[in-house]
């Protein structure tokens, strides 16, 4: 062969040779993927979160009220970091949460007149009447304040299961019936509240007995008196020696059939924490005097559970 043609010999077996390489280190490589893949696969896949369901019960809605409609589940990791927060409807919810033990609040945000504070710490959220509703409120038409305390909760990796909360109400349905001896004399009447408490302790569900509020609501004339009712923050005070509760004082202005005005006041004391149902019904008896001019006198009142209706 002459010297070109041994050169380009030489060049031919060299690329085989590199080729060959390639294509070994192809194969091995390959070799090494496909095994890799075939471990993992005999793994079980771990998952980085549970996933719980909730059913929402409404046994113990208030007779009358609009039943509420939009929910709203602060989530609070026991071991800290920031609370979690998510809505949905009133029917069922759906949370994925990482493994933890978690404290939960459920209430609904679409109670008339109320609003809510401090819910990035579990032990101090509060919902609260706004000072700029706290006149003027009537119980028709409100969407009352429910809520569920979920204390612990445990998620653990994987997990799915189901639950049930029956929210209960956070508020109490206060009702007046005033029998009046001469109800032909009554044109119209108003009435208000006082030592009405306007924050409520979302975890504890109690009342925060330190501020109070005077709260007045419409009453309306029938052919044995007046009538009327509001909506309060709070449920049945525990019997507590250190804790006296502000005590209740209803004021009720009448204006007479000869356009005069009068107004007469009666002393509830602490009767309507007493009462351990969400309805309340205070009874009073008037009598309309003339001497010269018309006054009204309450001769004596009566607070106990009430019925489960709304007032007409």
């Amino acid at each position: 062969l002459s010297r070109r043609q041994r050169q380009m010999c030489i060049r031919d077996s060299n690329k085989t040779s590199i080729i060959l390489k390639i294509t070994i280190a192809i194969l091995f490589i390959t070799s090494l993927v496909i095994e890799c893949s075939c471990e993992r696969s005999d793994e079980p896949k771990k998952e980085s979160t549970g996933f719980i369901t909730y059913t929402l019960r409404w046994d113990s809605v208030i007779p009358g009220f609009p039943a509420p409609e939009k929910l709203r589940y602060c989530i609070y990791p026991s071991e800290g970091g920031p609370m979690i927060q998510t809505d949905g409807d009133a029917n069922s919810m759906m949370l994925f949460l990482p493994p933890a033990t978690y404290k939960i609040l459920v209430f609904n945000y679409d109670a008339k007149n109320i609003d809510f504070r401090n819910m990035s710490r579990f032990d101090e959220a509060e919902a609260y009447i706004l000072q700029t509703k706290a006149t003027g409120q009537a119980s028709q038409g409100i969407t009352p304040l429910y809520g569920f305390v979920v204390d612990s909760l445990e998620i653990t990796p994987g997990q799915d299961k189901s639950g049930t909360l029956v929210l209960t109400p956070l508020v109490r349905h206060v009702t007046f019936t005033v029998q009046v001896d001469k109800p032909e004399e009554i044109k119209t009447c108003k009435g208000s509240l006082s030592g009405v408490y306007t924050s409520l302790n979302l975890s504890k569900r109690k009342v925060v007995t330190e501020a109070s509020t005077n709260v007045e609501f419409d009453m309306e004339t029938s052919d044995k008196g007046v009538n009327g009712d509001l909506i309060i923050l709070g449920t049945a005070l525990p019997k507590e020696e250190e804790q006296k509760p502000v005590t209740n004082q209803v004021t009720i202005d009448f204006t007479l059939s000869d356009g005069s005005m009068v107004s007469a006041t009666a002393d509830l004391e602490d009767k309507l924490n007493e009462i351990d149902t969400p309805h309340v019904n205070v009874t009073i008896n008037a009598t309309v005097e003339k001497s010269p001019k018309f006054t009204i006198r309450l001769t004596n009142w009566e607070v106990g559970p009430g019925e489960e209706t709304t007032i007409e």
